[in-house]
């Protein structure tokens, strides 16, 4: 067994006497009391929850005792993983944060001459500083981008794992350089946990963070390579998509900092510069802030089979059309094997020794190295040097004999690609254990564990536009950029008290950092505030991407197509309960047809053996993910949709959307609760519809929102009709009042008729003729025209879709409802709308919602 040091207790420095950074914190949670405390846990969950705070936790994520950041990209076990944030934050003394942050400023600058190096004269191999079996045989280190400027060829963002050793001293665990994430986080901790404890966040004169993101948006508008374009660039944040375990943060910096949201496919490579492609054609890009791995950025000249990147990136990095954050090739400084030599790196570029050691590591490459790893292994921790190429990292002596012997074997097969680290006793920090129950006002020690913790500290390089100009064509030679630390970062601590390891991937819980400045926490700007000149004004609500207005469409459809299947489920679980309906009506069971073609759950109600006994097939509509058109499923779909559009969504909107699925999560059987909560979701459909209509700019990406709803109520409406007309059960006088109570047109028709009963031919004229009432099929075919007539041009003069639905008005409105013999005649208007319908979705999709090479419009150009 290892012999490590005691752990390094954070916030007591004797039992009982806290540090005196951390005596005001402890007597304000102390006074809070254990209960209240336990309380504002329970709001910064609901408000992460609401917020729609997650991080995708990985199938593929195991390791053997120890585990990494780094996951290999796969199916996420839990796609909508919650954030965890413990209340009691990590506090650091404005004193001992300066050194810290020294030390950082140092390393930050280091890593920017050595990636500079490495891809361009290769001093530090040639002189035998770095041994080139350890970078060559990292697959971080990109050959296709030896002797080209990557961009500027400068390093921007870097993050920094630290550790505290037993004599209070911090450590550098690793670093990230590729796609380093957390910074988000970090600034979502801070917003949460300022809103649970108010009070005591004012009172504690913590340095705030917006700095770091205003340096930030300062920094990637210099980066822009044309000059002409910087008081005005364009900036987009580059993901792999919402299967990304960081997918969260990717969207909540680009709202945050009003960056565009892209994916790879949506980015176009012409003439040496990259555009977004757009449903108005093509816009160009100048920086990428990319949270995409070096490999899948260019299937090109990287990885062939990446569906994540944009052909031809690199070639228009080189070319100097575009900057990207960080540059191509940055992974290689992720590499654990670089740490042993970094001291003899810094005292050659910047001629001073390094001001934070890192935790001593040994790289296997190297033959004396290696014979300290396998000499020592139960006092280290054994690391692949790569571990997104799902390489795993091993506590040794938690390991069986057969696989202990077989990580020797491993070791000398391939000793280039492992490291051995030092165990460190990591320091510890009370966490509020969600397992107590919560009664008594005593907060310490009950209700309090102690959990190992990791601080990922974040860097910026700030740039202005006289340093990006200078360092064109010459950025390897180019002097060290100077850094900027965020005043805090982002701590993790173990998720489960019997388990040391510190990961997200293992269920690891966050924790706000509170650098204390000395004074009240009122200064800084608490707003993204960038100083410079007068703002240029202008309405542009920014690019819709073809990916982004058809996912907005389908996000549309999905919520109106949930609002159908809602009406119907609670009328029809209303006339089963209550017996609303007189004993001899056949609405019930021609609801329970409409609900079958609704849903295509055929053969469904339309077994009148299902009808005699409907109970369980309705749950199974309701409930039942894994079936297609049913409630939850049409509900998973619009949360799919939404989520990957939700730069797009006002944070009212968001919270709504995300909470569609509560109480449905698990079947239930009971018919009263059904219908409860299906009375509920109504009300929050109806509140997404109102909040999209009141915060959404009414732009083009607004306009195929509303065509999806549009086309959907329109398909439903129609299905519910055609069902009726269709059906083989007789129909009688309480039918019509049924369908124009399910869809609330029931007082309309009173006012309008001041009718005791409702009539056929009236009650149609409403559902189907009357342009007026936003139920009606003929209400949605006008604003589907009018919508339809704003769309951006495809070169074909009026579009083809504004003609198909005036050719569809002037049907509907020639339509005289007395002049039909039969039921079948009405069938067949309505087939013919269904269909014109169903044709304007097509054509719709196929002029502005497929990506093909280019959008239709710049094709025709």
């Amino acid at each position: 067994m290892s012999s490590v040091a005691p752990a390094f207790d954070e916030v007591y420095e004797a039992p009982g006497r806290p540090r005196p950074h951390w005596e005001n914190l402890t007597r304000s949670l102390t006074d809070l009391g254990w209960q209240e405390l336990n309380a504002r846990r329970l709001d910064a969950a609901r408000l992460l929850r609401q917020n729609g705070v997650t991080y995708n936790v990985y199938a593929d994520s195991e390791t053997h005792g120890h585990a990494d950041d780094h996951a290999a990209p796969g199916t996420p076990e839990h796609p909508e993983h919650p954030w965890k944030l413990d209340p009691i934050p990590l506090v650091i003394a404005g004193t001992e944060w300066a050194g810290i942050e020294a030390a950082l400023l140092q390393r930050g600058r280091l890593l920017d001459l050595i990636v500079r190096d490495l891809y361009g004269p290769g001093d530090l191999l040639r002189r035998g500083l770095i041994p080139p079996a350890a970078v060559y045989s990292h697959p971080g280190f990109l050959r296709g981008c030896v002797g080209a400027a990557a961009g500027v060829g400068a390093l921007i963002t870097v993050a920094t794992d630290l550790v505290r050793q037993a004599n209070g001293g911090f450590l550098a665990l690793s670093d990230r350089a590729q796609a380093p994430s957390g910074a988000g986080y970090a600034l979502e901790n801070r917003i949460v946990l300022a809103r649970t404890l108010p009070d005591i966040y004012r009172d504690s004169g913590v340095s705030r963070l917006a700095v770091y993101f205003r340096t930030l948006r300062e920094t990637l508008a210099a980066l822009t390579p044309r000059p002409e374009r910087r008081e005005d660039p364009r900036i987009v944040v580059l993901t792999p998509g919402p299967g990304n375990e960081t997918y969260f943060e990717h969207a909540f910096l680009a709202s945050y900092l009003g960056y565009t949201l892209v994916e790879g496919n949506d980015l176009t490579v012409r003439d040496g510069r990259v555009w977004v492609q757009t449903i108005d054609g093509r816009d160009p890009v100048d920086v990428i802030l990319r949270r995409l791995d070096d490999v899948f950025l260019d299937p090109l000249e990287l990885k062939p089979d990446s569906l994540l990147g944009t052909p031809g990136l690199l070639q228009a990095i080189r070319m100097g059309g575009v900057a990207v954050v960080n540059p191509p090739g940055s992974g290689v400084l992720d590499n654990p094997a670089l740490l042993p030599y970094l001291p003899a790196i810094c005292k050659h570029l910047l001629g001073e020794s390094l001001k934070m050691d890192s935790v001593p590591t040994h790289w296997c490459g190297d033959p004396a190295q290696r014979e300290y790893v396998l000499a020592n292994l139960p006092n280290l921790i054994v690391k692949s040097i790569y571990p997104k190429h799902g390489g795993r990292a091993y506590v040794p002596d938690r390991l069986s004999a057969p696989e202990l012997e077989q990580l020797r074997a491993d070791i000398l097969r391939r000793p280039y690609h492992y490291v051995g680290q030092e165990r460190i006793a990591l320091s510890t920090l009370p966490y509020l254990s969600q397992s107590q129950n919560s009664g008594g006002d005593e907060l310490l020690p009950k209700g309090l564990e102690t959990r190992p913790m990791i601080l990922r500290a974040f860097l910026l390089a700030r740039r202005s536009a006289e340093e990006t100009a200078g360092d064109a064509g010459a950025s390897q030679n180019a002097q060290p950029a100077d850094f900027v630390a965020m005043p805090g970062g982002l701590t993790r601590v173990s998720g489960d008290a019997e388990n040391p390891i510190v990961s997200n991937q293992r269920g690891g819980v966050a924790k706000d950092t509170w650098v204390l400045t000395g004074d009240d926490g009122r200064q800084g700007a608490p707003l993204l505030r960038t100083p410079g000149g007068p703002v240029i004004l202008s309405r542009r609500s920014g690019e819709v991407a073809s990916r982004v207005a058809g996912n907005l469409f389908w996000l549309g459809r999905y919520l109106e197509r949930s609002d159908g299947t809602v009406r119907v489920l609670r009328e029809t679980y209303r006339s089963q309960l209550e017996q609303r309906l007189a004993p001899r009506t056949t609405a019930p069971e021609i609801l329970l047809e409409i609900l079958t073609h609704l849903t295509a759950s055929y053969p469904g109600f339309l077994d009148p053996g299902l009808r005699a006994s409907p109970e369980s097939e309705l749950a199974d509509l309701v409930y039942n993910p894994m079936r297609p058109g049913s409630l939850v499923f049409n509900l998973r779909a619009a949360l799919a949709a939404g989520r990957r559009v939700r730069d797009r969504l006002s944070e009212d909107g968001w919270h709504v959307l995300n909470t569609f699925e509560e109480g449905f999560a698990y079947r239930d059987d009971d018919p009263g609760r059904t219908l409860r909560k299906l009375e509920h979701l109504a009300i929050q459909l109806a509140a997404f519809a109102g909040i999209a209509g009141e915060t959404i700019n009414h732009g083009q990406g607004w306009r195929f929102l509303q065509c999806g709803r549009r086309v959907e109520r329109a398909i439903g409406g129609l299905s519910i009709l055609r069902s009726i007309f269709s059906s083989s059960i007789a129909r009688d006088d309480d039918l019509f009042e049924t369908l124009l109570y399910m869809k609330d047109s029931l007082r309309l028709y009173r006012r309008r008729y001041q009718a005791r009963f409702v009539e056929s031919d009236a009650a149609l004229d409403i559902m189907l003729l009357d342009e007026g009432h936003p139920q009606s099929i003929g209400y949605q075919i006008k604003t589907l025209s009018e919508l339809a007539s704003a769309l951006p041009d495809v070169g074909r003069g009026r579009g083809k879709a504004e003609r198909l639905m005036i050719e569809t008005q002037s049907m509907l409105r020639l339509t005289e409802l007395g002049s039909f013999q039969d039921p079948g005649e009405i069938g067949d208007l309505l087939a013919r709308l269904s269909s014109n319908i169903f044709q304007f979705s097509d054509i719709l999709t196929e002029d502005y919602l497929t990506q093909g090479e280019l959008p239709r419009s710049v094709q025709a150009s």
